[in-house]
């Protein structure tokens, strides 16, 4: 189970290396926000309500 474990936090630290390398590889500041952000609505009162081009990935429980 511990190894399960060494290997989930390598794959996410690959993960996280390799989003960061794609996301920041020689990108200005409005290209980023255009590979990130997906729409923007903005309501009448100023909130504004940002939906991204990716999810937020689930946690899991342990069972």
């Amino acid at each position: 189970m511990q190894n399960d474990q060494e290997q989930n936090t390598l794959d996410k630290a690959n993960m996280e290396q390799n989003f960061a390398e794609f996301l920041f590889s020689g990108s200005t500041a409005i290209e980023i926000i255009h590979r990130v952000v997906d729409k923007v609505y903005i309501f009448e009162d100023g909130t504004p309500d940002i939906h991204y081009g990716f999810s937020e990935p689930e946690l899991h429980k342990a069972s």
